[in-house]
């Protein structure tokens, strides 16, 4: 009792610094400080009834306020929704369109990518900016016309590669912010991973289903991963895995741990084995330099390849080993 004489003496202090509350608070302090004096203390309140109280007030805080919610929608989250798609807001169209220019060419249109707005850099290709918000307006905000229409362009299908472009060029745009060239980009960490299991001839191609935790033993596809901050694959964390909490643009790094996991990893050494059991083990080395080059490079080598393999293969006879080398190549991990 004496206890909650000095919690109610304590509450009535802090009230006294409010000038709205001084004068009564006053009079509270004078008051209770006299009961303390004269050994005057507030009956016990049981703790049952401080609860049930309580639960009481905050039920009742609870329910909206007037005669309940309404029986029909006021309509202001769909004004909301139709002013942000409005043909006059071209800025969310704006956005979309550099999200989905940024996945198929690996660069944004706008530099800010969660940034979009009064302070983001102007884009480097207004026009085209506004062509494609256009587009994607026009089309019924049809995302698929959006995608096909850029995959058909000739700026998407254009070669990475700068052997035989005019010094001039490379001169002026090196950086390529004109989109002479395509960007050549490396494989993101789901993409890599599941082109390992799918040469080996291992990847659980099914659709849907629940997700999976990662392990080396899963051959679902990493689309299925149970994406979280616990228990997250280190081969996918190794080559700049998505961030669990927020994902606009990926970060993509080059450390020797990447190396490392490619060459002695457990993915990699058990692809390597799976894929070497692909191929007839009657091919002569020429043949199956041949067939490893189509299967994992989707290409036939060149005669200096040819001749490298060959003679790597007469010293190391292990086709297990060849083949590792094989996806350690940039033309495998690399998109160009």
């Amino acid at each position: 009792r004496r206890l909650l004489l000095e919690v109610n003496l304590a509450k009535a202090k802090v009230e006294s610094y409010n000038t709205k509350t001084a004068a009564q608070a006053e009079e509270t302090i004078k008051k209770l400080e006299a009961d303390r004096e004269a050994g005057n203390f507030p009956s016990y309140q049981p703790l049952v009834v401080s609860i049930v109280s309580l639960v009481k007030t905050q039920n009742e805080d609870a329910l909206p306020a007037g005669e309940g919610y309404p029986k029909t929608s006021s309509g202001r989250r769909t004004a909301l929704a139709d002013w942000l798609i409005h043909r006059d807001h071209p800025l969310t169209a704006r956005v979309a369109v550099n999200h989905i220019w940024l996945r198929h060419f690996s660069t944004p249109l706008v530099s800010s990518v969660t940034d979009f707005g009064l302070r983001s850099p102007k884009p480097l290709h207004h026009d085209l900016l506004n062509y494609l918000s256009a587009e994607l307006i026009e089309s019924g905000w049809d995302m698929k016309h959006l995608h096909r229409l850029i995959l058909s362009s000739k700026t998407w299908q254009r070669s990475s590669s700068n052997l035989k472009a005019d010094p001039n060029t490379l001169a002026v745009d090196a950086s390529n912010q004109n989109y002479w060239r395509m960007n050549s980009r490396r494989m993101e960490a789901q993409v890599l991973r599941d082109s390992l299991l799918y040469i080996g001839g291992t990847l659980d191609l099914t659709l849907g289903g629940p997700p999976v935790m990662a392990s080396p033993d899963v051959r679902r596809r990493s689309l299925y991963y149970f994406h979280s901050r616990d228990g997250r694959s280190k081969f996918l964390t190794t080559f700049d895995d998505a961030d669990v909490f927020a994902c606009y643009r990926r970060s993509e790094s080059i450390v020797p741990q990447q190396a490392l996991a490619m060459m002695n990893s457990q993915l990699a050494t058990a692809s390597a084995k799976q894929i070497t059991t692909t191929f007839n083990s009657d091919l002569t080395r020429e043949a199956f330099v041949q067939a490893a080059f189509l299967k994992i490079l989707a290409r036939k080598p060149n005669e200096t390849e040819l001749t490298v393999s060959l003679a790597y293969l007469e010293k190391q006879p292990n086709r297990e080993h060849f083949i590792n080398a094989l996806i350690n190549l940039n033309d495998f991990v690399m998109i160009r």
